[in-house]
């Protein structure tokens, strides 16, 4: 048995997807999300996993409607049911024991799964954002919505909008 948590993100415009290099904190941010990514997956994503990190996003075309962005894709987080994690949720365990057990049993997180679709050019840095906000500071947050909202014209990918009173973003 598998659980499994999911959220539906806009996907890149396939006609009008452009690639560029990503800035400095963006680096840092993938580093920091995909830093215990599981061996096996390194190695399978290894072509994107490397520096200089780049990123795209759709610059807007008739098929997109000017929005950079058409389709939806899935962000996927599946964890075993094991006997061993049966018994540490009737036992009304922490986060951190489960979060303990997923790391073990290998899990690419929904935020690592966001970053890897970042890295393969499916889902632009605002939607990637979204899923991997618990794991950024407000100001690498504000900084990223400042870079993002430059390119805010009309056919270019929607700005991460400000932090609302709660200190989550609103998309």
């Amino acid at each position: 048995i598998l659980m499994e948590a999911q959220r539906l993100v806009r996907k890149i415009c396939d006609d009008c997807k452009v690639k560029k290099e990503a800035p400095k904190w963006a680096e840092s941010l993938i580093k920091t999300v995909l830093a215990d990514l599981p061996e096996e997956e390194k190695t399978r994503y290894k072509e994107v996993l490397h520096m200089p990190f780049y990123l795209y996003e759709g610059k807007g075309c008739a098929k997109c409607n000017f929005k950079g962005v058409r389709g939806r894709i899935g962000i996927f987080e599946m964890f075993k049911m094991s006997p061993e994690v049966e018994d540490l949720i009737l036992s009304d365990v922490s986060e951190h024991g489960l979060e303990k057990i997923a790391k073990a049993q290998g899990i690419v997180t929904l935020q690592q799964d966001a970053v890897i679709k970042l890295l393969l050019g499916y889902i632009p840095m605002n939607e990637a954002l979204a899923l991997i906000k618990d794991q950024i500071t407000r100001s690498e947050f504000e900084e990223a919505n400042a870079l993002l909202g430059i390119e805010g014209k009309g056919g270019s990918m929607p700005p991460v909008e400000r932090v609302d009173v709660a200190g989550l973003p609103k998309i």
